[in-house]
This record gives C-alpha cells, structure tokens and sequence, in this order.
C-alpha cells in the first residue's frame, strides 16, 4: 500500500509499505481521505530535527474493510471516521485502529467532508464550550474566523446560540457570514483591539492565530471573559505559566487548547447529522501531491480545510 512517511534523509515522501493486519478489537480501514493541519507538518519538522520516525496524517475517513475477531460495533462496508493524532499514519491507503476510537459518518455526510472534520472541530469545541464555558447568548470573538478551527468554531457557537464576531479578511469575509457568523470584522481595515465600540462586549475570544500579545485583547473581554488560544508563542507560554492575568476587574485564562477527545468528536458527530457543522474545503489534492498540500498549509491563508485523496 502506498503511505506518506519520513525517509532516511528526513524528507515526506510517499512509498510503498506493508499493509497492515488488524487485531482482535481493530478494524482495518481503506482510508478515503485525510484532510491537512498545521499541527501535522510543525510536528513532523520537529521529529526529522530529533531523527525521529514520522508517518503523516491525523485525522482520515474511509470503509471498514476487515475486523478484528472480537470486534463488535463494525462490520465491513461500514464508513467511519476518526482523529489518530499527528503523526498517526493516516495519510494512507490503508490503516488499523482499534474499534473504539472511531465513529460511523453520518448518512448526510461526505467521506471528504468527514476526514476534515477531527483536529480542527475537536480544537475548536474544547476552545469554547470545554475552556470557554460557551452559554447560550454569549458573545464571541473568532480571530482566525475563516481558518480550519475557525470555519468549526462559528458553527459550534452557532449551535450553541451564541452571537458570534468573526475576523477575517479579503476573500474569505464571505465565507464566515456563510458559516453563520453575525458580524465580521476585516482585521485589513480595522484593528480589532482598538475598535472601543468592541470594549468590554465580549464574554469569549478565541485566538486562532495569536499574532499580537494576548494582554491587547483583555479590553475586549467582558467582566470574567475568556481568552483562549491553542496557538503556541513565547507570550502565549509566559501566560499559561502564570495562569491567570488580570485586566482591571477583568480576568482571562491563557488556555492550550487539546486536539484529541472522542467524547467531544461524538458530540461534534450530533451537529454534523443535524446539519449544523459542515466542512468548507478550500482544494484537494492526492496522496501523491501531499507535499504540495503541506505547503499550502504552511503559506497560510487557507479557508477552511486542505483534503487528501487515497486514490489507488
């Protein structure tokens, strides 16, 4: 089977390997798609500089093609979906995993569109509704509005009821008043953190791109507001080790946001079928040309996911 790995000279390439045989409780899945994200090739640059072995992909969607003699919850022919963590070898032809870590595609829903859903919309919910502690009504501040993250956090907030503020730019202004967002804000016109009609309204910012120092968005922020991030910068860090920064009378906390969580994709998975998530792609590519898509994701710039095709 073909797959995209680190080779001796620390370079992406994509070669032929041993397919693999599940277990008692795995499934063996023909991976249809992996989608891109930028935690997957940051880390990949970190294990070529450690010499580390490195198989690309995070998050797929595909068939059940065999299961393991004990499994239970699949039969082959059935579409799944799930998050392996970077470096978790879904960029694929074929791949095992044990029967619990993944989840059926919902019949509403693209093998595509649901291999780019786990990193980003798992980031996203715990962004808001685990750290934020996203209330009906709230209002929310998305910076990154138009991003993977992004593109799934106005939909969550959406379904949550929550007034949402994008900020976004160009092109992809569009796009999050698509998503649902109430307001966009174009950061190439206006600077958010000093727009004082923004003081004090905002009970959640999510920060997904973190270019500025968190402290200027504290105005923003309402009487016990959130400010989350999962974007790691030296600021970022200083602030998580502290833990807690204070703004006046206004608190926030610099939270790293986790991309794992099965519970949390099982909930994601509810608002797929219902409708309320859905996946923005911004271009696609084969398994041949995932270096290409590596690339696109590290020029920035891109609305909403980059999807990885199998095709054999």
């Amino acid at each position: 089977m073909k797959s995209a790995f680190l080779n001796k000279d620390k370079q992406l390439v994509v070669d032929f390997r041993s397919k693999p045989k599940p277990k008692s409780h795995e499934l063996l899945i023909k991976v249809h798609a992996t989608s891109v994200n930028p935690s997957d090739w940051k880390q990949m640059k970190n294990f070529a500089k450690l010499g580390l072995s490195y198989h690309a992909g995070a998050d797929f969607s595909g068939v059940v093609e065999e299961v393991g003699e004990k499994v239970t919850r699949f039969k082959k022919g059935d579409a799944v979906f799930a998050h392996k963590g970077p470096g978790g070898g879904a960029a694929s032809e074929y791949l095992t995993v044990h029967e619990n870590h993944v989840l059926s595609v919902p019949d509403n829903v693209s093998l595509d569109h649901a291999a780019g859903v786990p990193t980003a919309a798992i980031t996203a919910w715990h962004g808001l509704i685990t750290y934020g502690n996203l209330k009906p009504g709230h209002k929310v501040l998305i910076i990154g509005a138009s991003g993977g993250v992004g593109s799934y956090a106005i939909q969550i907030a959406k379904a949550f009821d929550a007034e949402v503020t994008g900020v976004s730019g160009g092109e992809s202004i569009e796009m999050v008043k698509q998503l649902g967002a109430d307001h966009v804000i174009d950061y190439k016109k206006n600077n958010v953190v000093k727009e004082e009609r923004l003081f004090g309204k905002f009970d959640l910012i999510l920060d997904m791109v973190s270019i500025g120092h968190y402290k200027e968005y504290f105005p923003l922020l309402a009487p016990k507001g959130q400010y989350v991030t999962s974007v790691t910068t030296k600021q970022n860090f200083i602030g998580k080790l502290k833990g807690l920064f204070s703004f006046g009378r206004k608190k926030a906390n610099v939270i790293f946001v986790p991309t794992r969580g099965l519970e949390q994709l099982k909930e994601i998975r509810k608002l797929m079928e219902k409708g309320q998530i859905v996946t923005p792609v911004h271009d696609t590519f084969t398994l041949d040309d995932i270096n290409q898509a590596y690339d696109l994701s590290k020029r920035g710039g891109v609305n909403g996911k980059i999807i990885i095709q199998m095709v054999s």
